[in-house]
C-alpha cells in the first residue's frame, strides 16, 4: 500500500508544483532522529529525507492509515522533489517554509488544521515564510 500512496502523493505534488515527477526515493524503516534546530516540528518526526542516497527514513511508529503521518511522509517526498529539482534552492528555511506550506495545504484538503495537528504556532509559521521569502529576494 505504501508504494501507491507514494506514486499518488508524487503525482499530487507535480500537479501541485508544476515540477515532473521524479523517480520515487527509496523508503526504509528505522529509527529516526533529528538535531532540534533542524526543525521546528522535530518532537513529531516521523520522516527524514536522505538526498544523497535518495531515501526517505520512516519511523518504526509511522503509521500509513493516519492522514497527520501520511502528511510527514508528504513533507518528505517534497524534499525528495526539491533535491531532484533543476532549481534547487540552497535555503533550509525556504525549503523547509515550502514544504510547511504543501504539508498543509495537502492536510488542508484532507480535512485537517495544519496548526491543530502539530500544535505549531502562527509566529513560527511567519517566521518560515519571512526566511523564505528573504531567500527569494536574494537567490
Amino acid at each position: 500500500m505504501i508504494d501507491e500512496m507514494i506514486l499518488s502523493m508524487m503525482s499530487w505534488i507535480a500537479s501541485t508544483t508544476g515540477q515532473p515527477v521524479p523517480a520515487p526515493p527509496a523508503v526504509a524503516l528505522r529509527s529516526v532522529s533529528v538535531r532540534p534546530s533542524l526543525s521546528p516540528l522535530a518532537p513529531h518526526l516521523l520522516a527524514v529525507h536522505e538526498s544523497d542516497t535518495a531515501t526517505v527514513h520512516l519511523a518504526r511508529d509511522w503509521d500509513e492509515s493516519d492522514p497527520v503521518d501520511q502528511s510527514v511522509l508528504l513533507h518528505a517526498l517534497l524534499h525528495h522533489e526539491q533535491s531532484r529539482s533543476p532549481c534547487t534552492c540552497r535555503f533550509h528555511n525556504a525549503r523547509e517554509s515550502d514544504a510547511y506550506r504543501l504539508q498543509a495545504l495537502w492536510l488542508g484538503q484532507q480535512g485537517i488544521d495544519f496548526r491543530l495537528a502539530f500544535g505549531m504556532s502562527p509566529s513560527l509559521i511567519s517566521r518560515l515564510r519571512l526566511c523564505a521569502r528573504d531567500a527569494a529576494a536574494i537567490r
